[in-house]
C-alpha cells in the first residue's frame, strides 16, 4: 500500500490528505516500503529551507514540500535536490501524481551502478570499492558515474560537464581539469591507477 508521513504542525489540509484516496498515514518512527514525505512549508519558508538542507539527499529526494506560495520559493527548495514542491492551492488529484512519481523514483533513474570492483549510490552519492568506502566531492563523483554509466566507452568532457556543473558549462577556467585530476589521485591511492583514460576530447573509465 501506498504511504506517507506528515511533516506539518495542526491538521493537514483537505487537499493534501491523500488518506481521501485511500493512502496510508505512517507515524514517526514507523517503517514502510513505499512512502513518502510531505513537509508542509506554508508562511514559515525560510526556517523550512534550513530544516530540509539538513536532510541527508536519500530523505530530501522522498520529499515533496508542500503549501510553498511562490515560485522562487519553490526554486530554493528545488535547488536543495528534493523530490517535488508544490503550492498551497493544488488539487488533490494532481498530488497523488505527483506523489507516484516519487514513489516511481526508482524505476526511471537507477540508483546504482557497478563498474567493476567500484560501486556507486546515486542517492547517497557514495563510492565503495568491496566493503572500502571511497570519499569523493559531489563534482568528482559526478565524472566517476557518468564514466561508469558506459565503461570503456569514450565519454565526451561537455556531456560530464553538463551531468555534474549546473546549467552545462565551467564557470571556474579550470574546475573541471582539477576535479579530473583530484578523482584520479584518489582511485590511484585506492588501486586504481590509470582507468581514467584520455580518448580523443573525451574521457572513459578502463575499467
Amino acid at each position: 500500500m501506498s504511504s506517507f508521513r506528515w511533516n506539518g504542525s495542526g491538521e493537514i489540509p483537505p487537499n493534501f490528505d491523500l488518506t481521501a484516496l485511500g493512502w496510508q498515514r505512517v507515524e514517526a518512527g514507523e517503517t514502510a516500503d513505499l512512502c513518502i514525505t510531505l513537509v508542509y512549508v506554508g508562511e514559515s519558508e525560510p526556517c523550512s529551507i534550513d530544516r530540509v538542507s539538513r536532510a541527508t539527499l536519500e530523505d530530501r529526494r522522498a520529499m515533496l514540500i508542500c503549501g510553498v506560495p511562490s515560485s522562487s520559493a519553490r526554486r530554493k527548495f528545488l535547488n536543495l535536490s528534493v523530490g517535488d514542491v508544490v503550492g498551497p492551492n493544488i488539487e488533490i488529484s494532481e498530488l497523488e501524481a505527483r506523489a507516484r512519481r516519487l514513489l516511481n523514483f526508482d524505476a526511471w533513474v537507477p540508483r546504482l551502478c557497478q563498474a567493476g570492483d567500484l560501486e556507486l549510490d546515486l542517492l547517497t552519492r557514495k563510492v565503495t570499492i568491496g566493503t572500502k568506502p571511497l570519499d569523493l566531492h559531489p563534482r568528482e563523483f559526478a565524472i566517476l558515474w557518468r564514466l561508469a554509466e558506459t565503461p570503456h566507452r569514450p565519454v565526451s568532457r561537455q556531456s560530464i560537464i553538463e551531468t555534474g556543473w549546473k546549467h552545462g558549462y565551467c564557470s571556474e577556467t579550470n574546475s573541471f581539469a582539477v576535479h579530473l585530476s583530484r578523482l584520479r589521485s584518489k582511485l590511484r591511492f585506492a588501486g586504481f591507477a590509470d582507468v581514467v583514460e584520455r580518448v580523443g576530447d573525451g574521457y572513459r573509465l578502463a575499467i
